[in-house]
Protein backbone atom coordinates (compact mmCIF):
# COMPACT_ATOMS: atom_id res chain seq x y z
CA UNK A 1 0.00 0.00 0.00
CA UNK A 2 0.96 3.48 -0.75
CA UNK A 3 2.04 6.24 2.34
CA UNK A 4 -0.09 9.27 0.00
CA UNK A 5 2.17 11.84 2.07
CA UNK A 6 5.38 10.26 0.38
CA UNK A 7 4.32 8.28 -2.55
CA UNK A 8 6.01 5.31 -1.33
CA UNK A 9 5.34 2.63 -3.34
CA UNK A 10 3.53 4.52 -5.70
CA UNK A 11 5.02 3.91 -9.32
CA UNK A 12 6.28 7.17 -10.67
CA UNK A 13 4.94 9.64 -13.27
CA UNK A 14 6.84 9.06 -15.77
CA UNK A 15 6.57 5.07 -15.74
CA UNK A 16 2.68 5.49 -15.79
CA UNK A 17 3.44 7.97 -18.48
CA UNK A 18 5.47 6.05 -21.11
CA UNK A 19 3.25 2.41 -20.62
CA UNK A 20 0.30 4.64 -21.15
CA UNK A 21 2.34 5.97 -23.98
CA UNK A 22 3.46 2.45 -25.96
CA UNK A 23 -0.34 1.21 -25.11
CA UNK A 24 -2.29 4.63 -26.73
CA UNK A 25 0.34 3.74 -29.91
CA UNK A 26 -0.11 0.52 -30.20
CA UNK A 27 -3.87 0.82 -30.14
CA UNK A 28 -3.87 4.12 -32.58
CA UNK A 29 -1.88 2.35 -35.03
CA UNK A 30 -4.61 -0.58 -35.19
CA UNK A 31 -7.08 1.79 -35.19
CA UNK A 32 -5.92 3.85 -38.30
CA UNK A 33 -5.68 0.92 -40.66
CA UNK A 34 -9.55 0.26 -40.76
CA UNK A 35 -11.59 2.20 -42.89
CA UNK A 36 -14.42 3.87 -40.21
CA UNK A 37 -16.24 4.97 -43.97
CA UNK A 38 -16.57 1.63 -44.78
CA UNK A 39 -18.06 0.65 -41.66
CA UNK A 40 -20.52 3.20 -41.72
CA UNK A 41 -21.61 2.79 -45.55
CA UNK A 42 -22.59 -0.98 -44.03
CA UNK A 43 -24.77 0.23 -41.28
CA UNK A 44 -26.30 2.58 -43.68
CA UNK A 45 -26.78 -0.02 -46.57
CA UNK A 46 -28.18 -2.35 -43.60
CA UNK A 47 -31.39 -0.12 -43.24
CA UNK A 48 -34.25 0.24 -44.81
CA UNK A 49 -35.78 2.50 -47.25
CA UNK A 50 -37.62 4.38 -44.36
CA UNK A 51 -35.11 4.42 -42.12
CA UNK A 52 -32.75 5.70 -44.46
CA UNK A 53 -35.10 7.91 -45.14
CA UNK A 54 -35.60 8.89 -41.71
CA UNK A 55 -31.46 9.37 -41.00
CA UNK A 56 -31.51 11.82 -43.99
CA UNK A 57 -34.40 13.79 -42.79
CA UNK A 58 -32.30 13.92 -39.61
CA UNK A 59 -29.66 14.40 -40.60
CA UNK A 60 -30.22 17.41 -42.76
CA UNK A 61 -32.55 19.03 -39.93
CA UNK A 62 -29.67 18.67 -37.81
CA UNK A 63 -27.00 20.45 -40.61
CA UNK A 64 -29.65 23.05 -41.92
CA UNK A 65 -28.64 25.94 -39.78
CA UNK A 66 -25.02 24.96 -40.36
CA UNK A 67 -22.44 26.94 -41.94
CA UNK A 68 -22.06 26.19 -45.69
CA UNK A 69 -18.24 24.68 -45.15
CA UNK A 70 -20.05 22.50 -42.53
CA UNK A 71 -22.73 21.43 -44.37
CA UNK A 72 -20.10 20.31 -46.73
CA UNK A 73 -17.61 18.20 -44.77
CA UNK A 74 -20.62 16.35 -43.55
CA UNK A 75 -21.98 15.10 -46.75
CA UNK A 76 -18.50 14.71 -47.39
CA UNK A 77 -18.19 12.29 -44.89
CA UNK A 78 -21.39 10.55 -45.62
CA UNK A 79 -20.35 10.60 -49.45
CA UNK A 80 -17.32 8.76 -48.56
CA UNK A 81 -18.94 6.05 -46.33
CA UNK A 82 -21.66 5.71 -49.62
CA UNK A 83 -22.19 8.03 -52.41
CA UNK A 84 -26.16 7.39 -52.21
CA UNK A 85 -26.03 8.66 -48.54
CA UNK A 86 -24.27 11.84 -49.50
CA UNK A 87 -26.24 12.40 -52.43
CA UNK A 88 -28.89 12.08 -50.81
CA UNK A 89 -28.07 14.53 -47.95
CA UNK A 90 -26.84 16.98 -50.37
CA UNK A 91 -30.04 17.12 -52.24
CA UNK A 92 -32.38 17.20 -48.81
CA UNK A 93 -29.79 20.40 -48.29
CA UNK A 94 -29.70 21.85 -51.34
CA UNK A 95 -26.51 21.83 -52.02
CA UNK A 96 -24.91 21.58 -55.88
CA UNK A 97 -22.49 18.91 -55.64
CA UNK A 98 -21.52 19.29 -59.10
CA UNK A 99 -19.71 22.66 -58.99
CA UNK A 100 -17.76 21.04 -55.33
CA UNK A 101 -16.79 17.69 -57.97
CA UNK A 102 -15.77 20.68 -60.59
CA UNK A 103 -13.02 21.76 -58.24
CA UNK A 104 -11.94 18.85 -57.24
CA UNK A 105 -11.22 17.95 -60.66
CA UNK A 106 -9.12 20.93 -61.29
Amino acid sequence: MSDLTTNQGAPSFSENYYSLKRLDQSSHNSMWQENDFEEVGGKYRSLSEEERTQLISGLAADLAGAAERTKLLGICNFYRADVECGQRLAAALNVDLAAFFQQMRM
